[in-house]
C-alpha cells in the first residue's frame, strides 16, 4: 500500500484516488476533492495518502459515533468485516451474542462469564470505552453512546428495542447493604435487576439504581438518578429524579397523533337526535 503513498509525478490523482478505492481507503462514491495542493493523511503535499491511516481513521469515527457505521458501512468494503472480526472475538472470549448488524467499538469492555450471558439484538450498538458487565440484554436497535457502565448484578439489565442512552450513563443492577454492625465490605449483595421498555431516551450521564423500571417511550433527562419507577411515555428530571412532563403533551408529533373518535352533541330539542 505503502508504494501509493505519494502520487508520483505525471500520474493523474483521479488514477491514484481509484486505487486507493479498491483498497477501501476512501469512500466508494463522493466528489474528488479539487483546489489547491492537496495534504494527505501523511501530511505531505502532492496528494499524500496513507490507506492505512485512513482507515484508522475512520474507524476511529465509528467506535465514537456509532450512526456512522449504519449510515456509511455500504460505502467503506472493510467495515462488514471490521465488525465480524471484533464480534468473533469477543464470543470467543465470552459468552456474548450478537445479531445481525450490530456494533461493538474495539476499545469497548463486554465481561459475559458463565450465566452472565450478553445479548446483543439486531442493529444494536455499544460505542467507545463502554463497560458492559452481564446478564444484559440490547434490544434491536438498541444503542450504548460512549463510556456508559452497565453491571448486571445477578438479575440483569433489559433494554428495550431502539432505547437511546446518551454518553456516560450508568446502571447497577445490585445493592449493599448498610447495617451498622458489619462493613460496607461485608455486607450482603442483592440484585432486583433494572428495566428499560422500548423507545425510551436516557439523557447523557443519567444513573439507575437496582429495582426500577422505566416505561416504553419514556424520557429521562440528563444526569438524572432514577430511583423509582418511570411510568411510560413519562418524562422525569433531576436527583431523586421526578415527573416533569409528559411526552405525548410537551412535545410536538413527528406524525399525527392517535385520533379519538368525537361523539356528536344531542340537540336538547330533540331528545335522542344530533
Amino acid at each position: 500500500m505503502r508504494a501509493w503513498a505519494r502520487a508520483p509525478q505525471g500520474v493523474p490523482r483521479a488514477r491514484i484516488r481509484a486505487r486507493l478505492g479498491a483498497w477501501g481507503a476512501v469512500p466508494k462514491r463522493g466528489p474528488v476533492s479539487s483546489g489547491g495542493p492537496a495534504r494527505g493523511a501523511a501530511g505531505g503535499p502532492d496528494g499524500a495518502m496513507d490507506p492505512e491511516v485512513l482507515v484508522r481513521q475512520q474507524k476511529l469515527r465509528m467506535e465514537w459515533m456509532p450512526y456512522l457505521f449504519r449510515r456509511q458501512r455500504e460505502r467503506y468494503p472493510w467495515a462488514d468485516g471490521w465488525q465480524r472480526e471484533v464480534q468473533q472475538r469477543t464470543s470467543r472470549l465470552e459468552d456474548v451474542k450478537f445479531g445481525e448488524g450490530c456494533f461493538v467499538a474495539e476499545s469497548a469492555v463486554v465481561l459475559a462469564e458463565p450465566g452472565r450471558t450478553v445479548v446483543l439484538g439486531d442493529g444494536a450498538s455499544v460505542a467507545a470505552e463502554c463497560f458492559v458487565h452481564g446478564p444484559a440484554t440490547l434490544g434491536a436497535g438498541a444503542s450504548l453512546n460512549p463510556r456508559c457502565h452497565l453491571d448486571g448484578g445477578t438479575k440483569g439489565i433489559h433494554l428495550g428495542a431502539h432505547t437511546r442512552v446518551g454518553a456516560g450513563s450508568r446502571f447497577f443492577a445490585f445493592d449493599h447493604g448498610m447495617a451498622p454492625n458489619a462493613r460496607i465490605r461485608d455486607q450482603p449483595v442483592t440484585s432486583r435487576g433494572i428495566r428499560l421498555g422500548d423507545d425510551v431516551w436516557v439523557g447523557a450521564g443519567a444513573s439507575f439504581v437496582d429495582g426500577v423500571t422505566v416505561g416504553d417511550h419514556a424520557v429521562v433527562g440528563m444526569a438524572s438518578v432514577v430511583t423509582r419507577d418511570v411510568a411510560p411515555w413519562t418524562i422525569v428530571a433531576g436527583n431523586p429524579a421526578r415527573v416533569v412532563g409528559d411526552r405525548r403533551s410537551k412535545c410536538e408529533w413527528t406524525h399525527s397523533p392517535p385520533k379519538e373518535e368525537k361523539k356528536e352533541e344531542e340537540d336538547p330539542a330533540h331528545p335522542g337526535k344530533a
